[in-house]
């Protein structure tokens, strides 16, 4: 539903297929805590009733299909 979105925004493919899946492993985190009864009542609220925040400078997953060589470019 996303990645279009992301890739025309510049983002490259491998980076916008690691942001979704770190965002759907939040949620599936979040779904899985109230499912254990780690999160009940007030705790479960909130958690529930609000959408999960990143930090602007968290870290990132990264993986070698990121990085690319430009031999012809290295002058």
């Amino acid at each position: 539903m996303v990645y279009g979105e992301m890739r025309e925004s510049g983002l490259g493919a491998q980076a916008a297929v690691r942001t979704v899946k770190k965002v759907v492993d939040a949620y599936a985190s979040l779904r899985a805590s109230v499912r254990t009864g780690n999160l009940t009542g007030l705790r479960r609220a909130k958690a529930e009733g609000k959408p999960i925040r990143f930090r602007e400078n968290a870290a990132q997953p990264f993986d070698d299909r990121m990085l690319s060589w430009q031999y012809d470019a290295a002058g």
